[in-house]
């Protein structure tokens, strides 16, 4: 896949650019990728690529086709980028695949803009965070939204300009009242890739692409979040969504290696003489070596060696592996108690409508569901399709 520079226009109020993409499939036609804002804020466009990049990476993960792109990227956007391949690839490996990102050159991005934004649909999730990050209850002024980014093609259909017009003009009135300034944009991203991509896989990066687009205006933009982080995963003290948080000015927090299992890192540094010679797993020791060899600790790492006929060259671990003494610790279930409970929505309302009191209770026209224990089985099943 190769995405040529845009070609920017202005129509009818609107800032437009246009990027051509070409493709590797044999029988694929090139296809025109368009993302604009209104002429308002036109300044706050950037011709960099990221944005094009961002928009069509999951198209070319879905194709399997590497992204050619002439001019620079920002590095700390390509090192991310690869990193979005990886968690993707291995949430959906049979659907997506890992891509590499070709480029002339590195540039880091920069801007001066001071501008802070929220996606803006008008939704639960918009609004909590516009009410959240308010300066009635966020001190830092550096992270109080003062623009909400409202785009016609998300939610709305591109040909539907009378809807998209009508609501624009509602909310500009109603985000003003909070000193708030609604930032018309358009892009066709989903209707371009949801017939390779499922819109609620792709609709993250559809977001990002826009916000890239307008980074010569934009510091930082909230994406509102769908779910609670109980539904994603288990969280321990060290994590992909708290580790960044920690991050000054100065200095990044990176999370890294998310994307592998402990067995496919083991198969990973394997051959690695520097991995063969010092990696220690156990907190025993036995004669001169830094791992007993008989913990499940020691275990669960050298049986995919064993497996790889590399044990004896980790010179770390004793020698006269058997791995029918394997501990049974080592294959035991994962514990669902460690899983913080989540409730469905009709439980939560449930909830909610009986701790009103029996007054209201006999109101109501649904009826109270009791909890429901197997819910992380479904979490699991659907991760698992």
């Amino acid at each position: 896949m190769k995405i040529y520079p845009p070609e920017l226009i202005s129509v009818a109020g609107w800032t437009e650019c246009h990027y051509r993409i070409e493709f590797e499939t044999p029988g694929l036609a090139s296809e025109n990728l368009l993302l604009a804002v209104s002429d308002t804020f036109s300044d706050w466009t950037s011709s960099r690529m990221e944005a094009p990049v961002m928009a069509s990476l999951f198209l070319a993960m879905a194709l399997g086709e590497p992204i050619r792109v002439t001019g620079p990227i920002s590095p700390r956007f390509h090192y991310g980028m690869r990193q979005i391949c990886n968690y993707f690839h291995m949430w959906y490996p049979n659907q997506l695949s890992r891509v590499d990102l070709l480029c002339d050159e590195f540039e880091q991005g920069s801007t001066k803009a001071s501008n802070v934004a929220t996606c803006f649909s008008a939704g639960v999730d918009t609004f909590y965070t516009l009410w959240s990050q308010q300066s009635d209850r966020e001190p830092l002024t550096s992270h109080q939204i003062n623009y909400g980014l409202f785009v016609h093609g998300f939610d709305i259909s591109l040909d539907d300009y009378a809807l998209y017009d009508r609501l624009a003009h509602i909310y500009e009135d109603s985000l003003a009242q909070v000193q708030v300034r609604l930032v018309r944009c358009r892009t066709n991203i989903r209707s371009l890739i949801e017939s390779k991509v499922d819109w609620m896989t792709l609709h993250g990066a559809a977001i990002q692409a826009v916000g890239l687009f307008l980074q010569s205006g934009l510091t930082r933009l909230f994406i509102p979040s769908t779910n609670r982080v109980s539904l994603l995963n288990p969280p321990i003290g060290s994590n992909p969504y708290t580790d960044p948080l920690s991050a000054t000015e100065s200095l990044e927090f990176i999370h890294h290696g998310c994307e592998a299992s402990r067995i496919q890192k083991i198969q990973a540094i394997a051959d690695w003489p520097l991995a063969q010679k010092n990696l220690r797993v156990c907190f025993q020791t036995i004669d001169d070596y830094p791992n007993c060899g008989h913990c499940p600790k020691c275990h669960k790492v050298m049986a995919p060696l064993w497996i790889l006929d590399r044990l004896h060259l980790f010179t770390t671990f004793p020698p006269n592996f058997d791995p029918s003494t394997m501990h049974a610790e080592c294959f035991d279930s994962i514990d669902m108690s460690r899983y913080a409970p989540e409730q469905t929505y009709a439980e939560e309302l449930s909830t909610l409508a009986e701790s009103m009191g029996p007054k209201l209770r006999s109101r109501i026209p649904f009826p109270i569901n009791k909890r429901d224990d197997h819910w992380i089985h479904r979490v699991f099943r659907r991760a698992s399709i």
